[in-house]
């Protein structure tokens, strides 16, 4: 069934390097429970699974079905699993409610792909173990930030606060910029119940009505999250940031914090924006520090602009929901300076410990941007040429035999790769790969003023 492991055999490997294969044994189930939609019927009832990926309708018996509703949402436990002519067989062990039930779809997604909702046990008694107030020897030897105007900034309807920043001016005119992460490891040690059960999770999961975390409640909406008055432990960040906002030196600590506010997005757009009397007043003390974020934010964004970053500035959409927990709508959220604090402070972090790893030959997982693929390069060029637009001079000047017969493919409409041969493909690759740079390059400048488009017009 989709989603197991099995051992398989190749038997035959085709042309386009495709292969062919037998499956000799299944090693592990996946589907050890399915979501679908409850079927009465004589003499068996069914459910239909809503993966569409399992092919197979499961059969209940009379007795397993928990007296489930006709077209209710059941969740079902796999009894006997396909194999030759025995069918898909389970039992209901619940019943969630019908199509277009208020949440119901979220309850489908959890049990649809098997996400962990309650905590085992043995990770529960190790939550109990933990005091949610600091001791002194859990912030003896660690740098003592509680003395700073540390703050954190985010959404409105954000539950845990995992970073806080704080901004100062030093004597010689630079920036010292602070980035203070929870210190999770601190409570999360190795190949505990808590370090395992995380490791199975991997990621918390975020839905429009609740949220289903990688780590019990007491840690991530408490001991791990930067709540403000309230002292916590964080891994710190500190970088001296100069006038052309590059970072000249930096230091990493293992700290303890007291954040001054929580503060969101919208208060601090309407301190720097709207110059909101009423919110300046409630964080006068603040104000000033917020106001040195903000030059700082905007002086590391001209630093990246001008080594060619692309700043796409997308809105992220934002569901609206009525007092009943009912979708009215989607609407775009509002991006302001408040926003590119955050982002600018999170990514010179970001690269300042990653090139502190990098050249320590430290080893570490980095997600890397690979140069475009030559062919995807010549395609999408096909397409903006149509629109009186091409990427670069080199692309189209250069005009071997295997790009005229590439092109006159693409007229054609087929498939460009699958109807290119390896040989043919290696050298339409070299053939672009020398302006690759160039057009990267173009690609990725933006001018500081007016510029319409990145594309050169033809």
């Amino acid at each position: 069934m989709q989603g197991d492991t099995v051992l398989a055999s190749v038997e035959k490997v085709k042309n386009d390097n495709r292969a062919e294969g037998k499956i000799l044994k299944v090693l592990q189930r996946r589907n050890l429970t399915i979501v679908g939609q409850f079927k009465k019927s004589d003499p068996y009832h069914v459910v239909i699974p809503y993966d569409t990926k399992i092919s197979h309708e499961i059969v209940i018996r009379e007795g397993d079905d928990m007296d489930a509703p006709p077209d209710s949402i059941v969740n079902v436990e796999v009894t006997q699993f396909p194999k030759g002519s025995r069918s898909l067989r389970g039992r209901v062990v619940e019943v969630l409610g019908f199509r277009g039930d208020f949440g119901i779809d979220v309850e489908i997604i959890i049990r649809k792909h098997q996400i962990p909702v309650d905590f085992p046990p043995g990770v529960l008694r190790q939550v109990e173990t933990l005091s949610q107030n600091l001791d002194l020897s859990e912030t003896e030897g660690r740098m003592d930030f509680r003395s700073l105007p540390i703050v954190t900034i985010d959404g409105e309807t954000a539950k845990d606060f995992d970073d806080a920043v704080h901004v100062e001016r030093l004597e010689n005119g630079n920036f010292l910029l602070g980035v203070h992460i929870a210190d999770v490891a601190h409570y999360v040690e190795k190949d505990t119940p808590l370090d395992r059960e995380a490791l199975r999770r991997g990621t918390s999961v975020y839905f429009p009505d609740r949220a289903i975390p990688m780590l019990p409640e007491e840690l991530s909406n408490g001991l791990c999250s930067l709540k403000p008055q309230v002292e916590r432990l964080t891994l710190s960040a500190l970088m001296e940031i100069d006038s052309g906002g590059n970072v000249s030196r930096y230091s990493f600590h293992e700290g303890v914090i007291l954040s001054r506010e929580r503060m969101t997005y919208t208060s601090v757009g309407k301190i720097l924006v709207d110059r909101d009397p009423g919110e300046c007043a409630r964080y006068q003390l603040l104000v000033p520090h917020f106001e040195r974020m903000r030059e700082l934010a905007l002086l590391l964004n001209d630093r990246r602009r001008k080594l060619g970053s692309i700043d796409f500035d997308l809105p992220e959409p934002v569901i609206a929901f009525d007092e009943f927990g009912g979708m009215i709508g989607i609407i775009k959220s509002e991006r302001h300076i408040a926003h590119r604090i955050i982002e600018e402070f999170m990514l010179t972090a970001n690269e300042t410990v990653a090139r502190h790893l990098f050249e320590r030959k430290i080893p570490s997982l980095y997600r890397i941007h690979e140069p475009p693929d030559p062919v995807k390069v010549f395609e999408f060029n096909e397409i903006a040429v149509s629109f009186g637009y091409q990427l670069g001079p080199g692309v189209t000047k250069k005009n071997t035999p295997v790009v005229a017969r590439f092109r006159d493919r693409s007229q054609r409409g087929r498939r460009h790769r699958r109807s290119t041969t390896r040989p043919e493909r290696r050298e339409l690759q070299s053939s672009i790969s020398e302006y690759l740079p160039t057009i990267i390059k173009a690609f990725s400048t933006k001018s500081q003023a007016n510029q319409k488009s990145a594309f050169s017009r033809t």
